[in-house]
């Protein structure tokens, strides 16, 4: 991020590009803080960050909600699965 202004903060993305991100009226600004696996219960939504491998899918993050970077952001991959 170089830019804070207002509601609109300035990125600059992984290929040098700026792009100008407003916060919707309703919108909300979230905050990650560190977990461990024992915080995922059953049935909740998680998002891992990482590489296939074989039959497993190995993590070098795991996000625990979806509704926070589900749609990746430039990850690669990043699937999402119900625990």
């Amino acid at each position: 991020m170089s830019e804070v202004s207002g509601n609109t903060i300035t990125l600059s993305t992984r290929n040098g590009q700026t792009m100008k991100v407003q916060l919707a009226a309703d919108g909300t600004v979230r905050k990650q803080i560190d977990g461990q696996l024992s915080d995922i219960t059953v049935g909740e939504q998680v998002v891992a960050i990482g590489t296939q491998n074989g039959d497993t899918f190995q993590a070098t993050s795991i996000q625990i909600g979806g509704g926070f970077g589900g749609q990746g952001g430039g990850r690669n991959p990043q699937p999402t699965a119900t625990q």
